[in-house]
């Protein structure tokens, strides 16, 4: 907006003055979340147990549910305490994350499936720390990018996965009232398994590559996404003149 004022020769001076920098955009929840690492972490460990308590529909809870709310209460967890700590190399982030894992395999274990075989309740527990290690992989390569948004996708690797591994426990379920589903369904959920863990020191490993590909499909997303270090914010406008 302009505002016309009386110059000190009797004529409006238009404001801001022409030259003058705009006001700097001021940055939304979902860019500042992410910034900060024991916030985001926070962030993510409400939120996932937010859907986990609230979500409604066995169909919904294993398919979209519990891929992606349990993947953020875990990583969430695990980024708070390292955040807390100052713990900043990935390598050292990784036990904890992989601690975090198992403890929400051992809770869901009593909470829900407490009658389930010893095999199965292993496979859940490897299951959980595996998925959660790969999200703080994946946060480890994405975390110095200088667009923070980019973090929110940090679990959607090990939701996809999670998802799959859920999606072949309710196919092997239906299935098995009419044959015998056991020993494909311990199989299936243990390559499942094994493809995160995989896929988690392939990422520790390759990690310049893995930020390229991720890179890739993030664009697709969220636009162009800068490599470089952030330019520095501009300097607010000057005041305006006085009567």
């Amino acid at each position: 907006m302009v505002a016309l004022v009386d110059a000190p020769q009797g004529g409006p001076l238009p404001w801001p003055p022409p030259g003058a920098r705009p006001a700097p955009r001021q940055a939304t929840f979902f860019e500042r979340a992410p910034a900060n690492p024991l916030a985001f972490g926070a962030v993510l460990f409400l939120v996932g147990w937010a859907g986990i308590l609230f979500q409604h529909g066995v169909l919904r809870q294993l398919v979209v549910g519990a891929p992606l709310f349990e993947e953020m209460a875990k990583l969430g967890l695990a980024l708070a305490l390292v955040a807390l700590l100052g713990i900043r190399a990935t390598w050292l982030r990784m036990p904890f994350a992989w601690a975090s894992g198992a403890a929400f395999g051992v809770l869901e274990h009593f909470l829900t499936y407490a009658d389930e075989p010893a095999l199965f309740w292993e496979l859940r527990v490897a299951f959980h720390l595996a998925t959660a290690g790969l999200s703080m992989a994946v946060y480890g390569i994405l975390e110095p990018l200088p667009d923070a948004r980019v973090r929110w996708a940090t679990t959607l690797l090990s939701s996809a996965i999670h998802a799959a591994n859920n999606l072949g426990a309710l196919f092997f379920l239906i299935l098995g009232g009419y044959v015998d589903t056991d020993p494909a369904a311990t199989a299936f959920s243990a390559l499942v398994t094994a493809a995160a863990l995989g896929l988690t020191l392939v990422v520790l490993a390759a990690r310049e590559r893995a930020r390229a590909r991720a890179l890739l499909m993030l664009r697709r997303v969220f636009g162009p996404i800068s490599e470089a270090p952030r330019a520095p914010s501009p300097a607010p406008p000057l005041d305006p003149p006085g009567p």
